[in-house]
């Protein structure tokens, strides 16, 4: 069967690889910097069909085809699911498919799958293997397949069509790094479901609380002054509590639901923003006028400039209270009717009357309940204790709230002591009302969580994003800049070879040596540019290594031979015979040493000791690969960002290389660390399975 195409991917020795046919993309690649910034904006925004069908009718445009599609590929690796084909494609198909299709029945449309690597045929009707194609599906001219690997397992085949011009590595790579992205992006919307679930736990409680709960963002002026607020979040207990409804709040300002608020309770205004502002809880009763309710709040600040209220509707109570003053006629059915412990106190703090509750949770009787200092049968002390609020109402004749906990009355409760004064204005006794307030405490401790999760929750996913964008538009330029330095690179090491080859004919002279000495500076400079050039595009490309019997010890005799070391550096390798053959990518491996040597040999400018160890881990049975200098080191300072993109403590490089480095490793399920200290010289230990 006739091989299909296949782009060879271009390594150190550049002047002997070989390519398809190639063109200046500089345009596509600017376009494709564009598209994926846009895509990943939109990524955890669309739909799963939206997110499919924007980025296969982008990705089809990028290449100049007409016809995709991007498929996913089952972890036993034997179907293909059929996920996506471009609008073009469905337009001109008339085929049934089924929603998976055997990877043992396709045709030459997975070759890539079983090559593992890209596959061209620029000539479709004279392609092998032409099978599994139903009737009535779209004509092929030309045809490009990719697939996409992670940790060792094919995960989508992408392939695009009907290109007029023949395909080329350009397109390959376009394909690779878009397809690379959307499977980034695809894990994105994976954790951002797995979010969304840990969410549902916390909604739950959130929604079934018997208290109404309202979230909310505080605006203000230039003066910092609290103007307005924003409805962020309410629960199903306020929309029942208020009867406004979460459509209508959600996303608008209090002011516009409810203009008249600042004349009915400006003092909202005031006591949101100063909670927001200071971060200290306040608890309040309050009349709401719009709404002709009483209402109980406790405003919290779950972060600055936002707060957080759980509201109780105590109009009922206040009612109550109301037809205490108001209805002597109807007091005693008012008060036992009422769930909160009541009592009514003279100013010795004796019980005078207590509710049917208060008598309950007492274990008395109403009657028996008459007489009892309430200090002693609730607290059970001596004396009016001094965060009792009847104690501060006897003293200043007000009225006086306080929380308090009472394990005897069964938990947290909020007391509020109102003064009795008879006709000429003078105080005779109190009414004592306790709240449970137990299981409201423990939601708003669970809702403090809740709030403090959410914010967790934003940081760590605008962070995720941040860094994604950034590194496409790193990876995006790192291959723009690789592409068009690489084809004047070659052109002019040709000329260097064409200049040596006509001065070594000539007579010598002391202007042919001095000549032929610069011409050797130019390729020392030459090799150091293609070592950037190499950087550049290994840090952009995506990886799939391949599996293959290495030779450790071959490799880094082959890698000294290729790149020889200066005569003030002094060399020592020692590969151990368990680790002299490894199944991993040999060009990995190569690429890897090479690039660690050139750190080493460049932090050893006077020169020194370079060694090379590579040995079996008992413990862990992997190969350990170390490469030691003993340099300038490492500064403290540049030790978090050594392997972060662009970052670089030498006076010329690009800061690429410990990137690749690290890529690489990792690619082949292996890890890469470093020990160093100033003045004494670096050692890198890179791990690695001995069978991947």
């Amino acid at each position: 069967m006739p091989e299909p195409e296949s782009p060879i991917s271009e390594r150190n020795n550049f002047a002997s690889a070989k390519h398809l046919p190639r063109k200046n993309n500089r345009p596509n690649d600017i376009e494709r910097g564009k598209f994926l910034l846009e895509l990943y904006q939109k990524a955890l925004l669309l739909s799963e069909k939206e997110l499919n069908d924007y980025f296969l009718d982008n990705a089809v445009s990028l290449t100049g085809s007409t016809i995709g599609f991007f498929h996913f590929i089952s972890d036993d690796q034997k179907s293909i699911n059929l996920t996506a084909w471009n609008s073009e494609a469905l337009k001109n198909c008339v085929a049934n498919y089924s929603t998976h299709y055997p990877i043992e029945l396709a045709g030459n449309w997975v070759d890539s799958l079983r090559c593992k690597h890209p596959v061209i045929y620029n000539d479709f009707t004279k392609s092998p293997n032409q099978k599994g194609f139903p009737a009535g599906h779209v004509l092929v001219k030309r045809f490009m397949s990719i697939p996409i690997f992670e940790n060792g397992k094919a995960k989508i085949i992408f392939g695009v069509g009907n290109k007029i011009d023949p395909y080329t590595e350009d397109d390959v790579i376009q394909l690779q790094l878009i397809a690379n992205e959307l499977l980034k992006i695809y894990k994105l919307r994976e954790a951002e479901y797995a979010v969304r679930e840990s969410e549902k736990k916390y909604r739950s409680l959130f929604e079934n609380m018997l208290d109404g709960f309202v979230f909310c963002q505080m605006v203000v002026d230039e003066q910092n002054k609290p103007v307005d607020w924003l409805y962020l979040e309410i629960n199903d207990a306020f929309e029942r509590i208020t009867g406004l409804k979460r459509e209508t709040l959600v996303g608008k300002r209090v002011t516009e639901v409810t203009p008249r608020i600042k004349l009915a309770n400006p003092e909202l205004f005031k006591i949101y923003g100063r909670v927001a502002l200071t971060g200290k809880e306040e608890r309040f009763e309050i009349f709401y006028k719009p709404l002709s309710l009483w209402l109980s709040i406790s405003v919290y600040c779950p972060m600055k400039g936002y707060v957080a209220a759980v509201l109780e509707d105590i109009t009922e109570r206040k009612k109550a209270e109301q037809d205490l003053w108001n209805a002597k006629n109807d007091w005693e059915r008012t008060f036992d009717s009422v769930p909160d412990f009541i009592a009514i106190l003279d100013k010795q703090c004796r019980i005078v009357r207590a509710n049917r509750a208060m008598a309950q949770q007492l274990g008395v009787t109403p009657e028996q309940a008459i007489g009892l200092f309430c200090y002693q049968c609730v607290h059970g002390l001596e004396s009016a204790p001094d965060f009792c609020p009847h104690a501060k109402t006897v003293k200043d004749e007000k009225e006086h709230t306080a929380e308090v906990h009472e394990p005897r009355l069964g938990g947290d409760f909020i007391v509020t002591t109102t003064p009795l004064k008879d006709a000429d204005g003078h105080m005779n006794g109190s009414v004592h009302v306790a709240r449970n307030i137990t299981e409201r405490k423990k939601a708003e401790e669970a809702l403090e969580e809740y709030s403090e999760h959410l914010e967790n929750l934003v940081e760590e996913r605008t962070k995720q994003l941040k860094d994604s964008e950034r590194l496409a538009a790193i990876g995006a330029t790192a291959g723009m800049v690789g592409h068009d330095i690489r084809n004047p690179l070659q052109a002019i090491t040709g000329d260097v070879y064409l200049v040596k080859t006509e001065l070594t004919s000539l007579p010598d002279s002391d202007e042919k040596h001095n000549s032929l000495d610069s011409l050797r500076e130019i390729e020392k400079n030459i090799d150091y540019i293609n070592k950037i050039v190499a950087d550049l595009q290994d840090f952009a490309k995506p990886l799939n290594p391949r599996v293959e019997e290495t030779d450790l010890r071959l490799i880094i005799t082959e890698l000294f031979a290729k790149n020889k070391l200066p005569d003030n550096v002094k060399a020592s390798v020692n590969v151990e015979t368990e680790v002299k053959k490894l199944l991993t990518d040999s060009d990995y491996i190569n690429r890897i040493l090479y690039n660690l040597v050139t750190n080493a040999v460049q932090a050893m400018p006077k020169g020194g000791n370079l060694t090379i160890h590579a040995y079996k881990d008992k413990k862990t049975n992997n190969a350990i690969l170390t490469v030691e200098d003993t340099g300038v080191g490492v500064p403290e300072k540049a030790k978090d960002k050594l392997f972060t993109p662009m970052f670089t403590t030498k006076s010329k490089g690009q800061g690429f290389g410990l990137s690749v480095v690290k890529r690489m490793t990792e690619a082949l399920d292996g890890t890469v660390t470093f020990e160093s200290q100033e003045g004494k010289g670096t050692t890198f230990i890179i791990e690695i399975p001995l069978k991947r």
